[in-house]
């Protein structure tokens, strides 16, 4: 119902603007279709006889762990199945139409995904082919903006958004307050939390939409300063329960050569301190700045998750970094340390003790080479209790006329977001443009193969893979001179 309401809203919004001038209606496209090709996973076993060890874990002939469980006579693993691939696509459009009025604009921003070759399951939510992420009216005056519709926040607590109504009121040009309201949806999914895709993956999800009400405060007592604060109440729409109560804060302050920002979340349901940090930054000139930052850190979960009941482990972490940029910028570094204290577990694991410190270092810096040619390089290790990673990286790119680009880059890695390599390292070479066709339209593309090296054993499940994205993104219309979508 909701997608239908977006929808009919966003086409009364075009028609009423058709008969205005052109520069009332702003629409901005981007069309991203993507290539993957990966090897699958399937099941596989081996007899347990021919295994080593007597455990649930043992080691098969070619020294692969497995997994044996009695009374069963075979032990079971994962291995390399067929090649499969997939080609999905993605349509944004984001529709800004006003001159329906004075200081009305309505504004929505929808997607459309559909995979255009191969496996339809590959993809996430390939199947869901529509969705309204944004779609609201908007009624600004200069100590006034009130919106209804779908809207996106963008706060001290969260990326998500909600269907419901906004009003934020500013007495004063340094200090504005907003009250907004409704019900929820689940960050990613555009869903409420009783829908079909939360249930397929939450055994316990709720079977109550969620209420939404929040209060956010900003203000700006002085050039150098900035505070926000943000309160935020969901609870079940039948009245059966509470999702969650949270609160936030951050700021910054600074003064001469000398910066501080810091941010701190609260659950106020569960009493737990989810997140406080801060950094200094200092500049002696305008070629250096050096920074130290502190965090703790505790993984928050809404009531009606049971993931909560596992007592996620937090941390608290420390670490400095520097930069330095040559006077003219052709050259520049930046380097940054930190040490992690996981917080205690209140478990044990017999055969290993489990480490409680972790830490990372990082690296990067660019040079250019010519006018014309660039040269950027990046390193990260990150070690921690559960997994270690690294990274590296180095691109070469060619500015070319008229904001073009062409880029060579190359990569190796162990773990990365979703390629999980227990062993071995992943190699990756690839090539990106950035083609601009006029002032209104730019094409990018990319396409890039990835190639697992030293898998152990070498029958083991193979991360390689093959992907190209080409997006171009196109806007018809002039800007509306109003505020920006979630913006002050």
């Amino acid at each position: 119902m909701i997608r239908r309401l977006s929808l009919a809203l966003a086409l009364a919004a075009w028609a009423a603007a058709r008969p205005a001038r052109a520069q009332d209606v702003r629409v901005t496209g981007t069309t991203t279709v993507n290539f993957v090709q990966l090897r699958s996973l399937q099941m596989d076993s081996v007899p347990a006889a021919t295994t080593t060890g007597d455990g649930v874990v043992r080691l098969a002939p070619d020294g692969r762990a497995v997994q044996c469980i009695a009374p069963s006579d075979w032990c079971y693993f994962y291995g390399n199945g067929s090649p499969i691939a997939s080609a999905p696509a993605l349509q944004d459009l984001q529709v800004s139409a006003w001159g329906l009025g004075r200081g009305i604009r309505f504004y929505a921003d929808f997607r459309g995904r559909a995979v255009v070759g191969g496996s339809t399951t590959l993809w996430p939510q390939a199947d869901d082919h529509f969705d309204a992420l944004e779609a609201y009216l908007e009624f600004a005056r200069p100590r006034v903006v009130v919106r209804a519709g779908r809207q996106w926040d963008v706060g001290g607590l969260s990326f998500n958004n909600y269907d419901g109504a906004s009003v934020l009121v500013r007495p004063w040009p340094t200090f504005d307050v907003e009250a907004y309201g409704g019900w929820t949806l689940q960050t990613g999914l555009d869903e409420p939390v009783t829908s079909g895709a939360l249930a397929a993956v939450e055994p316990y999800a709720p079977d109550s939409r969620g209420l939404l009400f929040g209060v956010r405060a900003q203000a700006r007592p002085a050039p150098p300063v900035w505070l926000s604060a943000v309160y935020e109440r969901s609870a079940a729409e039948n009245g059966s329960g509470l999702y969650s109560e949270r609160l936030a804060t951050d700021g910054m302050f600074r003064a001469g050569r000398l910066s501080m920002d810091w941010a701190a979340q609260v659950d106020l349901a569960s009493a737990e301190l989810n997140e406080l940090r801060g950094q200094l930054l200092y500049t002696p000139d305008r070629e250096v700045t050096v920074r130290a930052f502190a965090r703790r850190h505790r993984p928050y979960f809404d009531l009606w998750t049971i993931w909560g009941a596992f007592g996620a482990v937090g941390f608290v972490e420390g670490g400095a970094g520097a930069s330095w940029r040559s006077a003219d910028g052709a050259l520049s570094v930046d380097g940054q340390a930190s040490r992690r204290h996981y917080l205690d577990t209140g478990a044990e694991v017999g055969f290993a003790p489990l480490r409680a410190n972790g830490w990372s270092l990082a690296a990067s810096g660019s040079r250019r080479l010519a006018p014309q040619w660039t040269m950027d390089a990046q390193y990260a290790l990150d070690l921690g209790f559960g997994a270690a990673k690294s990274q590296a990286g180095m691109q070469l790119r060619r500015a070319l006329a008229n904001g073009n680009s062409i880029s060579l880059a190359g990569a190796a890695f162990q773990t990365a977001d979703e390629l999980r390599v227990s062993s071995g390292t992943v190699v990756g070479l690839g090539l990106s443009g950035v083609w601009r066709l006029g002032d209104r339209s730019t094409v990018t593309g990319s396409v890039f193969d990835y190639q697992h090296a030293g898998r152990v054993p070498d029958s083991g499940p193979d991360w390689s893979q093959l992907r190209a994205t080409l997006t171009c993104r196109w806007t018809v219309g002039t800007e509306p001179g109003l505020p920006a979508p979630g913006g002050m």
